[in-house]
């Protein structure tokens, strides 16, 4: 069963496929070849599209036309901007679709129902702008009037007047296919499904997974979901609130300790980045796609003695997706056990303390969304190496110090900080970007700065949900030149 559907259902979409030829020939591949479906997980969709990554004059890496992938190693050791996963204009190959803006990062709530002018006006004051998958119930218009957007289930929204609505901004596939019907079956469900996407559409399509991609598909298999269906990819792992993601099979072999985890290490915020790392090293060409990350807002398991996701909790790991390259967020906002049942958490009065953090965290995600979706910092990190899980090394500008998760970005000038606590005790990180020279950190949203020394400063986090997010002003840009 899905933990996604409010009602205990999966959520399988049936649609009709989009008339993009390089796409209709995989799908339809993908159709007669059901049983080949796990050969094909090597070649990614996006090799069949013609993708220009190129940004001006900056060194920027990305995959190049041919397919294969350039990463910080191949750009030298040398500062050096790398494009996000799927390039700085990526919504712009879909008409119609999400905002190609800066100031547009998706913020994302699962399965909501929108009935009244109220609800709409919840979610909108809660700081989300984009619903990800509605009800069958719910009024999409009432989502225009507000400026949200919509990425509909397809076999709910496909064959209704509204599919052409404006507010439809794309399509969801079947929501944890690789769980729910594993790879052999999963692959010939989602192609189908492809199929049934009105003719000539172009927006895009989003398709989440679960625990199969993540711990128990071959790295085959898990490939083939991730790169041949959708334009956009994520796959959900509750850490706070899952005590069966601490099992060996499950957590135990993502971190490759292949034994039961200790609760100190298993719920940990830092590990909601390491399921964007397993997801990112998947992509085929790497970089091709975004990846969007899920943070549970309430109690999602059925088990009432496990635990409910705390404010501070969500925080972290909100913005421990990002650290680790996730290029969008989406709330799981349903509670299906714990003191407070509901299929609305950030609407409730008992989740009143949950909302007010959830509000001003997407306040500050708002208001950084130039930053966030703005070119990766490489070559300037001393101290850190690239983060590894699962076994493999990231090359995507992700970097830890072991105690503390780093990812570098560059805008207007300034070079942004991100670092996210990647172990659950106190302790004091120093960061050496030594090109910068002197400058001052300035640490936002925390009304204080911390001054830097010959590119050197030191900060302390108190606990594994420790967040410190810094811009540099003054010093050396490191030569790095804005796209």
């Amino acid at each position: 069963m899905s933990s996604h559907d409010p009602e205990g259902r999966s959520v399988q979409p049936s649609t009709r496929r989009r008339s993009r030829s390089a796409k209709i020939s995989r799908t339809r591949l993908a159709g007669v070849l059901g049983a080949l479906v796990a050969l094909l997980g090597a070649l990614s969709l996006t090799q069949f599209l013609t993708t220009d990554r190129s940004v001006g004059k900056s060194p920027i890496a990305s995959p190049s036309p041919g397919g294969a992938a350039s990463h910080p190693a191949t750009v030298g050791a040398g500062p050096a901007l790398l494009e996000p996963d799927g390039g700085l204009h990526f919504m712009s190959k879909f008409p119609g679709s999400l905002p190609d803006d800066p100031a547009y990062f998706p913020i994302g709530v699962w399965l909501e129902s929108i009935v009244d002018p109220p609800d709409v006006a919840k979610d909108k004051a809660a700081g989300l702008n984009t619903y990800v998958g509605l009800v069958p119930t719910s009024n999409i218009e009432l989502a225009a009037r507000e400026g949200m957007h919509v990425l509909a289930q397809i076999d709910v929204w496909a064959s209704r007047p509204e599919s052409s609505s404006a507010t439809l901004k794309g399509w969801l596939l079947p929501d944890e296919i690789d769980m729910n019907e594993g790879p052999k079956k999963g692959p010939k469900t989602l192609a189908r499904t492809l199929e049934r996407i009105p003719a000539n559409d172009r927006r895009l399509v989003y398709a989440n997974y679960g625990k199969g991609v993540i711990f128990w598909e071959t790295d085959v298999e898990a490939k083939a979901f991730v790169n041949n269906y959708s334009d956009i990819v994520s796959a959900d792992t509750y850490w706070f609130t899952d005590r069966d993601v601490c099992h060996a099979s499950q957590g135990g072999q993502l971190l490759g300790a292949w034994r039961q985890l200790p609760p100190e290490q298993c719920h940990l915020a830092a590990n909601y980045g390491r399921t964007i790392d397993r997801v990112r090293s998947l992509i085929e060409p790497k970089g091709a796609k975004p990846v969007w990350s899920y943070v549970e807002v309430g109690h999602p398991s059925s088990e009432n003695d496990w635990p409910t996701i705390t404010p501070p909790q969500i925080r972290a790991a909100v913005w421990s997706g990002i650290i680790h390259g996730a290029r969008g967020i989406v709330y799981f906002n349903h509670s299906f056990g714990g003191s407070a049942v509901s299929q609305h958490a950030l609407r409730e009065p008992a989740y009143a303390e949950t909302l007010a953090a959830v509000k001003r965290i997407n306040e500050q995600i708002t208001q950084l969304a130039p930053v966030l979706n703005a070119p990766i910092v490489t070559g300037i990190l001393k101290g850190a190496s690239p983060a590894v899980t699962g076994g493999v090394k990231t090359t995507s500008g992700v970097y830890t110090t072991k105690t503390t998760d780093l990812l570098l970005k560059f805008l207007d000038g300034h070079i942004y900080v991100l670092a996210g606590s990647a172990t659950p005790a106190k302790h004091t990180t120093q960061f050496s970007l030594p090109c910068v020279g002197d400058a001052t950190a300035v640490v936002l949203g925390e009304e204080r700065t911390i001054a830097v020394k010959g590119g050197v400063f030191e900060d302390v986090f108190e606990d594994g949900n420790a967040v410190h997010l810094y811009r540099l002003d003054g010093g050396s840009t490191c030569h790095l030149e804005q796209p």
